[in-house]
């Protein structure tokens, strides 16, 4: 049988089809015909148009390519639900039911067509045809030249050029625009989905809804009168504006938007039915502040540079640009933008006297996660944008459709101002989602004078106990004082910092009050850190006073006493400093964030009313006393009369051990560091203990589908320079279907702003900005970087507020909580703790055998969250990962020190000279050598489609250069050699030898298993 090579846009459809069985590229028409039909001339009509174009009647086979069936295999079916008692419900349904059929490439037909009679003169006539043969021009012809079949009129001229030539010719056009997309899109980001509301599926669907959208007739003329003034059309100007809302949305200012050009450049091609549509991407930038006339000018430029360019195949580009392939998103883009002029969107069939009334499909599918389908009319512009339900919901969407109307009508009756002045943002809904919690009252105390009346009260209750002590309130406070005493009497004085480095333990918690009763602030530092990075807190702070019971850097050390009491009497107010505690420093040395006494308050009034904590509760104290939420574990219990149990070291690091220690110790609550909480989660904490609920933070909270620990666990998201907690969510319970980072706490304002601090809408991702009672001092002694992320708080009104600009992103979720969204810069966070790049980086400077590093966060194979240094020799090679691990000990703590280390010749680079962390490689994992016969022949087959030498077994097909075309031969060669029919997206499900190797073989297992043995013996190839 003849065949015909697709065209390249046909291939990459082909493509998608391979990879899932999906019908987003299924176009259908249904009309209601009222009047007599001939369903015989109806179905000679259709046989006619498909005799004369061949594509109608193709079928796509392994190659792949075109083969052609005869124009019998094209026919119209026919169906009568006329007698039933809901005949046109009925044949809805039926009409629905054909067109959402799937389509076999491979088996056809391509173009399906159904006739229903609903009554003697009444009909709907609904056709389906897959897009691989068919593009939005085509409708109009083959409804035109159905028309005219149905009517006998005289036969159109022969085609002067039939689909196939152009798609053989096609096969060699293109190749000199490869540049000009691989230089314009070359840093482009990749995805723009940090507004979605579901996490991407790693197999997505179809499924899909819609919102109408309908865009008034005078707005459309003042776009249309942009349009005029800027020699283009209103493709452009609708583009520009759709591309703003978007980049508003995802909180970007580059964004990427696919669309389609016709591609019938050449006349003889107008009239020819096929799949002739260039997929292009288009990229704006919006950084600045651009009016609607700035990006339409933009945009023109790009449409027109497009249009030379478009000829190249898109899949060409892709692999060009090495943009991984990945099932569960469209490469380049995600978004995609239609809109038709008049011409295209007359609906029509003319079939004799039979009048015809287009009618909606209420079949929803996508082939992106979004598509704004619009179309030019009289009374103005009609559309839908539809969207894909696994990742957005029909509330956020309605939101998007509202701002795309807004953004219209706002840009077009003011196209020179600044689109982000223009107010799209619902200022009064946002300041109320942003203090959701009702005040909680606060006594205008210091921690120390809080405390004391606690111990005044119960003088003689548990107030913290290790493995070795237990104090009560009269114990600690007699303790705290005769301590605070002893540092009065060696000079300290009101304001001093005094470091405290002791392990977790009853002395600890009596030197942290005995500093605050001073009127001092306490500098906590954990007893593993290293010895340097001590040094250079204690330096930071100016500390000459150490509560230790061991040496620390030469300063002057004083033993905690407890045996030395004495009468309280603090020396501190409210406003006074309560302690200072390092993170992570973008200079690559940590900054010190100090806390007062009020601000810490805050968060305990808000604790101990949410929590309900009493002087019945027994609390656990698991955190390092360098990690702020050792505070939050320490002060509320204290301040509530509850007792404090300090867990040791050697349990906290075991979840197991840790699980018995709750329920021996009769804990009711408990914080656990998001990884520590998650490995809780498998115990069954409600059944064998007397936990309240389980308090979690510091990391994105992923619990495993099937944990149930049977109590509560409430999510909690600050920064240390918000003291600790600035949102929680309300109780967790498993299923879990809700990870977001919650609500602002009581005291807390929470606000999303863009680089003006301006508000961004509802649903858009920006940049979460924290005020209120709780926002730190400032960062200690360091004025310039405290007035840079500390600025002036636009919203309360209050003298002197501020916010703190944290450097999350974040978004409202439906439901008005926050859902966190990634880092603003390049700092991240792993296991919990922050990290800043620069410090690591810097530390990895200092070695002389490190010339250039790059630090960031990166999955392992096994799915962690790790950090991975980058690095490029100075001179010669760099040392083995054991002696860099050695070498960042000693000056950096364990959760600084990188576990993956990758040594490169040079980094990449964007074309603004900036290293491009994108295109950094995954962390290879070790060379892994072939283990099993068919692993070894697999390795052939690999090595030879991608032209290598050697293969680890678990590396990835596409992190090696492979593309959609080299997993096309691969996929051949596989089913040659194995004698099997494994599908296409088996190579994109299994990426390495050993994961695609144990799929073939199971497959072949499969089918062996399910034959006779007379099929075994022919299989095998024996008589």
């Amino acid at each position: 049988m003849t065949s015909t090579p697709l065209s390249p846009a046909q291939q990459r459809l082909w493509l998608v089809e391979q990879l899932g069985e999906r019908t987003a590229y299924l176009t259908a028409r249904l009309f209601r015909l009222d009047g007599p039909v001939d369903a015989d001339a109806l179905r000679r009509a259709i046989r006619a148009v498909a005799t004369r174009h061949e594509v109608l009647r193709a079928r796509i086979v392994p190659g792949p390519a075109m083969v052609w069936d005869p124009p019998e295999v094209v026919c119209l079916d026919e169906l009568d639900v006329s007698e039933r008692s809901d005949a046109m419900r009925e044949a809805l349904i039926a009409a629905e039911q054909h067109a959402a059929q799937p389509c076999d490439l491979a088996a056809g037909p391509l173009l399906r067509a159904v006739l229903i009679r609903v009554a003697d003169d009444v009909h709907l006539f609904c056709y389906s045809i897959h897009h691989i043969v068919f593009d939005g021009p085509s409708r109009v012809i083959f409804e035109r030249e159905l028309s005219a079949a149905y009517e006998n009129a005289s036969p159109p001229p022969p085609l002067a050029v039939r689909y196939a030539d152009f798609a053989a010719e096609h096969q060699e056009l293109g190749k000199d625009g490869l540049d000009y997309w691989v230089d314009q899109l070359g840093d482009a980001p990749t995805v723009l989905d940090a507004f979605a509301d579901y996490p991407r599926p790693a197999t997505p669907t179809a499924a899909a809804d819609q919102v109408a959208i309908s865009v008034d007739g005078d707005v459309c003329a003042r776009l249309q009168e942009v349009a005029i003034a800027e020699r283009t059309t209103l493709f452009v100007v609708v583009l520009a504006a759709y591309q703003f809302l978007l980049g508003t949305m995802a909180g970007s200012k580059d964004v990427v938007v696919g669309t389609a050009f016709a591609g019938r450049m050449d006349p003889d091609l107008e009239d020819v039915i096929g799949y002739f549509t260039n997929t292009v991407a288009l990229r704006i930038d919006l950084s600045g502040q651009p009016s609607l006339r700035t990006l339409v000018r933009q945009m023109r430029d790009r449409v027109l540079d497009a249009m030379d360019y478009q000829d190249v195949p898109f899949d060409h580009v892709v692999d060009a640009l090495g943009v991984p392939r990945d099932r569960s998103v469209n490469p380049l883009f995600q978004h995609w933008f239609g809109f038709m002029d008049g011409e295209l969107a007359d609906d029509g069939l003319a079939l004799g006297g039979v009048r015809h009334t287009l009618c909606d499909l209420e079949i929803r599918t996508t082939r992106f996660d979004t598509e704004l389908d619009l179309r030019a009319t009289p009374d103005g512009i009609r559309g839908a944008l539809t969207y894909a339900t696994e990742l957005f919901t029909p509330a956020g969407m309605a939101r998007l459709a509202d701002g795309f109307r807004r953004v219209l009508g706002l840009a077009s009756a003011a196209p020179d101002s600044p689109l982000r002045s223009l107010g799209l943002a619902d200022v009064d809904e946002l300041l109320a989602l942003s203090a959701a919690e009702h005040p909680v009252d606060r006594p205008n105390l210091s921690i120390v004078d809080w405390f004391d009346r606690c111990a005044t009260r119960a003088p003689d209750a548990s107030a913290v106990r290790d493995e070795r002590t237990c104090l009560s309130y009269q114990q600690l406070r007699s303790a705290a004082a005769g301590m605070a005493a002893r540092l009065q009497d060696a000079g300290l004085r009101r304001g001093d910092i005094v470091a405290v480095h002791l392990p977790r333990s009853v002395e600890l918690i009596v030197a942290l009050l005995a500093v605050a009763a001073t009127g001092a602030g306490y500098l906590p530092l954990d007893v593993q850190q290293p010895a340097e990075r001590i040094a250079y807190q204690l330096d930071d702070c100016a500390v000459t006073v150490v509560l230790s019971d061991r040496p620390v850097a030469g300063r002057t050390v004083m033993a905690v006493d407890r045996t030395a009491t004495a009468e309280m009497k603090p020396l501190c107010g409210p406003g006074d400093l309560l302690y200072v505690i390092h993170t992570s420093g973008s200079t690559g040395r940590p900054k010190g964030v100090a806390v007062s006494h009020r601000q810490l308050g805050s968060l305990v009034a808000w604790h101990v009313d949410r929590y309900r904590t009493t002087p019945a509760d027994r609390v656990a104290q698991v955190a390092s006393i360098s990690f702020d939420a050792a505070g939050w574990e320490i002060w509320p219990t204290l301040l509530s009369g509850a007792c404090l149990d300090i867990c040791p070291d050697d349990v906290v690091r075991a979840p197991d051990a840790l699980a018995r220690w709750v329920a021996e110790h009769e804990i009711t609550t408990m914080f656990a560091p998001t990884p520590l909480a998650e490995q809780l989660l498998r115990h069954p904490l409600g059944r064998d203990t007397r936990l309240r609920h389980l308090l979690t933070g510091g990391d994105v909270f992923r619990p495993r589908k099937h944990d149930d620990p049977g109590i509560p666990v409430v999510n909690h998201y600050g920064p240390t320079e918000n003291a600790v907690v600035a949102t929680a969510t309300t109780d967790l319970h498993a299923p879990w279907t809700d990870t977001s980072i919650g609500r602002p706490i009581a005291g807390v304002h929470a606000y999303l702003l863009d680089d003006r601090l301006d508000l961004v809408p509802r649903g858009a991702v920006g940049e979460l900005y924290l005020g209120g009672a709780a926002v730190a001092w400032g960062y200690w002694r360091r004025p310039g970087l405290t007035a840079d992320r500390f600025v002036p708080d636009p919203f309360t009104g209050i003298p002197g507020a501020r916010l703190y600009r944290t450097g999350d992103l974040a978004r409202w979720r439906d439901d008005g909580s926050l859902r966190f969204v990634g880092r603003a810069d390049t700092q991240v966070k792993i296991r919990g703790y922050r990290i800043e790049p620069g410090e690591v980086e810097s530390a990895l400077l200092a070695h002389p055998a490190v010339g250039s590093a790059v630090v960031t966060g990166a999955v392992s194979r096994t799915g962690q969250q790790v950090l991975a240094a980058y690095l490029v020799p100075s001179a010669g090679e760099l040392p083995d990962s054991g002696e860099l691990r050695g070498f960042l000990s000693r000056v950096l703590p364990h959760y600084l020190v990188p576990q993956v280390f990758v040594e490169l010749t040079q980094f990449p680079m964007t074309s603004s000279g900036k290293v491009d962390r994108r295109r950094l490689p995954a962390p290879e994992p070790e060379s892994v050598p072939p283990r099993t016969p068919t692993e070894e022949v697999m390795h052939g087959l690999w090595c030879d489609v991608l032209g290598v030498t050697r293969i680890s077994v678990v590396d990835d097909f596409f992190g090696l250069g492979g593309n959609s075309m080299t997993a096309t031969r691969l996929l051949t060669r596989i089913n040659q050699t194995f004698d099997i029919e494994f599908p296409l997206r088996g190579v994109f499900d299994h990426r390495s030898i050993a994961d695609l190797s144990e799929a073939v073989a199971a497959q072949i297992l499969a089918e062996v298993a399910a034959m006779t043995p007379t099929q075994v013996r022919e299989r095998l190839g024996h008589d």
